[in-house]
C-alpha cells in the first residue's frame, strides 16, 4: 500500500482505525480521506449513494485525490437543512473531507438490534448465526477478498439459513 498525501498540505496522511473502518488523516489541516465502504458504514447506504450520484452528475473539479492523485469532483451534499461540500474521486472511490466536514454527516441509525442467540440455542443455531455475521462482515469490509462457501441444502447451516432467504 502506498503512502497517501494530503491534497491541501501535501504531507503524508496518518492511517487511523475508526469505528467504521480505516481513515487517513492529516495532522496539519485535520482533513480526512475515507473509502466509499467506510462512508456507507458511517452514514448509511442512502446517503452514500446520493454522494456517488451527485459526483457522477457533477463536472465541478475539487482537490487532488490523496490516493490516486487524479482530480476529484466537488459535490454539495444536502443533509437536512445543511449542505456539506466534499470531494469525491470517481476513479478510486475515495472521499476527502476538509476539517470538520466528516463530523457534519449524520451517523446511520440502526433500525433494529442485532440478533443474538438465545440462552438455550443449539450449537448448530449459534454456528449458523456466527457464519451469517461473518458473511455480513465480509460484505461490509473494505476491499474484502475472501468468500464464504455457500452451504448446501442438507447441511445443518444450509437448513437453518433457508428460513432467512
Amino acid at each position: 500500500m502506498h503512502e497517501l498525501s494530503c491534497p491541501r498540505c501535501n504531507v503524508s496522511l496518518l492511517r487511523v482505525k475508526s469505528a467504521n473502518g480505516w481513515i487517513h488523516a492529516c495532522q496539519q489541516c485535520q482533513g480526512r480521506s475515507v473509502a466509499i465502504p467506510v462512508l456507507r458504514k458511517r452514514v448509511g447506504r442512502e446517503v452514500a449513494l446520493e454522494a456517488w450520484r451527485l459526483a457522477d452528475e457533477s463536472e465541478s473539479l475539487g482537490c487532488k485525490c490523496p490516493a490516486c492523485a487524479r482530480p476529484m469532483t466537488l459535490i454539495h451534499l444536502p443533509l437536512g437543512s445543511t449542505v456539506v461540500d466534499i470531494d469525491v474521486c470517481k476513479s478510486c472511490q475515495t472521499i476527502w473531507f476538509d476539517r470538520l466536514e466528516l463530523e457534519q454527516l449524520p451517523a446511520e441509525k440502526k433500525s433494529e438490534p442485532e440478533p443474538t442467540p438465545c440462552k438455550g440455542s443449539s450449537q448448530v443455531a449459534k454456528e449458523a448465526i456466527a457464519m451469517a455475521e461473518l458473511r455480513l462482515i465480509a460484505e461490509e469490509s473494505e476491499g474484502a477478498s475472501f468468500d464464504l462457501d455457500r452451504p448446501t441444502v442438507g447441511s445443518p447451516f444450509g437448513n437453518f439459513m433457508q428460513f432467512f432467504r
